[in-house]
């Protein structure tokens, strides 16, 4: 194999993914270390890689080689792009000057030897030398996030599941951040179906918020036509039929979406930026139904 090519081969390897973006994200923010460089190493430490600096093109083992360097890169560049993504995103500051990485990779051939030359552009990377981490304010953020929602009424391990979830999109943790929203979902309806059921004397629909085999599909479809049975009480929430119904069919899109965790339903564990985003934009208002029905009762 000749040097051009193993850089090609090099060069073909690389990929950054999500995944490794956003535990990069979550690393750095967790970290007290405020330059780059030395961040760099210690995330290739904890990841267990050591980035090779030097390649034998002409031994018979030089494509197995080529992996590892591969890798190191890989991680490398997800951690400068999680650097960046997080000051777009206004949490943590450049103070520092921009700094050029290229890859220092020395070759061995038949005796000659010099540096790989790469020539992809995404391996002349620029990153923040220095950076420093804003302070975040949390509560005030799910504060905002829930207003119109009767925080004062709203369980508290609710909040606190939408607080994690905004937390989890905050730092790019985009599949936590849907499990999180869900599981204050869950316990939105089923805080909602207890208060119904109670105002109902209803044994059947307590029966089936007390079931552990039962699902949040069922709660939410039984919880449905019952209130659409009895419109006085959606009234007295000042909600519609519809209004519950959108409820639900949201509520099904957050679960098809929690459910990728199931390894059964999906072989993969990813969750994007933009499917997030739209499910926690419509929480809520969902979440606000919900609570005033639960109220009226």
């Amino acid at each position: 194999m000749t040097p051009d090519e193993a850089s090609k081969l090099i060069e073909s390897k690389i990929a950054t993914t999500n995944e490794d973006v956003s535990r990069a994200k979550s690393w750095i923010m967790q970290s007290t270390e405020t330059g780059l460089k030395p961040l760099t190493e210690l995330w290739l430490q904890k990841n267990k890689v050591s980035e090779p600096k030097s390649i034998c093109t002409e031994s018979d083992n030089c494509e197995n080689a080529i992996f590892p360097i591969a890798n190191a890169y890989s991680l490398r560049l997800s951690l400068y792009r999680a650097a960046w993504e997080l000051i777009s995103q206004g949490f943590i500051v450049s103070v520092g000057q921009t700094e050029q990485w290229t890859p220092n990779l020395q070759y061995d051939n038949s005796g000659s030897r010099g540096s790989v030359t790469f020539r992809s552009p995404l391996l002349t990377f620029p990153y923040p030398s220095k950076l420093f981490r804003l302070k975040a304010n949390e509560p005030f953020t799910a504060d905002i996030f829930l207003n119109g929602v009767d925080c004062d009424e709203l369980h508290e391990g609710i909040v606190h599941a939408v607080q994690e979830s905004l937390e989890c999109f905050r730092r790019g943790l985009y599949l936590p951040s849907i499990a999180m929203l869900f599981a204050a979902v869950e316990a939105t309806w089923h805080e909602c179906g207890l208060a119904v059921a109670k105002n109902l004397s209803d044994s059947k629909l307590l029966n089936t918020l007390n079931d552990p085999f039962v699902g949040i599909a069922k709660v939410a479809s039984d919880l449905r036509k019952i209130l659409e049975q009895n419109p006085s009480l959606l009234s007295s929430a000042g909600r519609t039929r519809y209004q519950i119904a959108d409820a639900e069919v949201w509520t099904t899109a957050l679960r098809e979406r929690r459910n990728t965790l199931h390894w059964g339903k999906a072989k993969s564990f990813i969750a994007d930026h933009a499917d997030t985003g739209t499910l926690l934009m419509a929480a809520p208002n969902h979440l606000k139904t919900l609570e005033a029905v639960r109220i009226a009762c």
